[in-house]
């Protein structure tokens, strides 16, 4: 018995030795390290390039969407069919370094006095943005702030001798002093003398609490025309539902609509005559918290949930170099990302152009498009729309019987229009929407709203 207690204890040892001899042979085999090390890098890589997409990314999609220059005592927004003037700003700028910051409290006349600070470059978001966002369009070397503010404009003076730029939140009514060091207002102040610029004089009007672009004069704004593509159903249901094969999901006609289940809290809705989708977590972990209150366990703040939403958008797989962060209705909490043109956003009630994410009951999610996507663009039949100031279309719907009390915002923008030669082609035409009684109303097909 003890002999064989014996062997069995030197097996073991010799199993054991054994093992670490051929682990060692492995380790400083040289095509086992090289094949280990190339693994190593290419993981690294791959991690590395997700976030330099992410990056990337946010960079474009919660970019600012307009650029106001007040010069003197008058304001014009800048656009320009042959430059990105916006790009080419926040590029001269993204050098500066954001030092040091001081919060006020500040009353409305205040806050619309430094939205028209004399001599000052306004960039405009067209939704509110947190301070995270806003550092990464500068070398950030502020401190953590405990509050979120929701920022609508960052205003850059650029013939001041202080080294300061002014953050307005417009929700709270706070300014926000960001000193600035490293700042290169020569490069600056030559973008905006680019003579490819199109100047348009504005003003500001408070419309809901909210700081509303004016058009002072009939605006010159170029038409489009893009090929029209269909996306198969197919890839989103992939990448959303998260299945490889069919066998692993389960679907049914529901009233003419296309519904496929997962087997868990997923589903997608996809209405083939309209081309539009719709697509629901149940259980999707975004329990939102109101950055007013108390942090709740579990529940994530504004700037997490955007992040959410940039993560969804680039699950897609689609463009986002045109689209845009565009609106958000604190109420409901939809969050809509539309594509732009020259500047403009694309509005449509089929979601043309549009990714609609929507944080629903018990952190769920509702995210709602289109498979109708837009490809290279082509001839337009129009070079361009004249349209009215805005003062005369507010006049002209007012006329037409509509309740401008009701009106809660009104913006520039571009229509989705069906191409009259081919089925191909789509035709973007400048328009006024109106935001009333909670949805947006194409201007053009309720008054006249050209000069024409």
């Amino acid at each position: 018995m003890k002999i064989r207690n014996v062997l069995l204890y030197l097996a073991l040892v010799i199993a054991v030795l054994f093992s670490i001899v051929m682990s060692g042979f492995l380790w400083l085999n040289p095509i086992y390290i090289q094949r280990h090390y190339q693994i190593e890098k290419k993981n690294q890589k791959k991690n590395i390039n997700n976030e330099n997409i992410k990056k990337k990314s946010s960079n474009l999609v919660y970019s600012p969407t307009s650029l106001v220059d007040n010069k003197g005592n008058a304001s014009y927004k800048l656009t320009s069919e042959k430059i990105d003037v916006l790009q080419n700003v926040l590029k001269s700028i993204k050098t500066w370094h954001m030092t040091d910051l001081a919060i006020e409290n500040v009353s409305k006349k205040e806050y619309q006095s430094y939205l028209q600070i004399k001599n000052s470059l306004v960039l405009n978001y067209s939704a509110p943005v947190t301070l995270s966002w806003i550092k990464n369009l500068f070398v950030n070397d502020l401190v953590t702030v405990k509050k979120l503010p929701k920022i609508m404009h960052i205003v850059i003076p650029y013939e001041s001798k202080k080294s300061e730029i002014y953050l307005l939140d417009e929700n709270n009514l706070q300014l926000l002093k960001v000193h600035i060091e490293k700042q290169n207002l020569k490069a600056l102040k030559k973008i905006i003398k680019d003579k490819n610029l199109q100047k348009n004089q504005i003003t500001w009007q408070d419309i809901d609490g909210r700081c509303v672009m004016y058009y002072q004069n009939a605006v010159q704004v170029p038409n489009y025309s893009y090929l029209l593509e269909k996306q198969g159903a197919d890839i989103y249901i992939t990448r959303l539902l998260g299945a490889n094969g069919s066998s692993l999901i389960s679907s049914k006609e529901q009233r003419g609509k296309m519904v496929y289940y997962d087997g868990t809290d997923k589903r997608m809705i996809i209405n083939n005559q309209l081309g539009m989708v719709s697509y629901i977590n149940y259980d999707d972990e975004r329990n939102y918290h109101d950055d007013k209150k108390v942090m709740e366990k579990n529940k994530i703040n504004f700037t997490e949930m955007l992040e959410l939403d940039l993560q969804k958008l680039i699950t897609l797989g689609i463009g986002l170099d045109d689209l845009r962060y565009d609106e958000y209705n604190s109420h409901n909490h939809v969050i809509a990302y539309r594509s732009y043109i020259n500047g403009l956003p694309i509005i449509s009630d089929r979601l043309y152009g549009t990714y609609q994410l929507q944080t629903i009951k018990n952190g769920g999610l509702r995210l709602d498009f289109s498979l109708y996507t837009l490809q290279v663009p082509v001839p337009s039949q129009k070079n361009s729309t004249e349209l009215v100031a805005t003062k005369e279309v507010l006049k002209r719907l007012a006329q037409y019987g509509y309740t401008l009390d009701n009106i809660t915002d009104i913006k520039m923008g571009y229509s989705w229009k069906p191409n009259a030669a081919t089925k191909e082609v789509i035709d973007l035409e400048p328009t006024y929407f109106i935001y009333y009684n909670g949805i947006w109303l194409n201007c053009s097909e309720i008054v006249k709203v050209t000069t024409e």
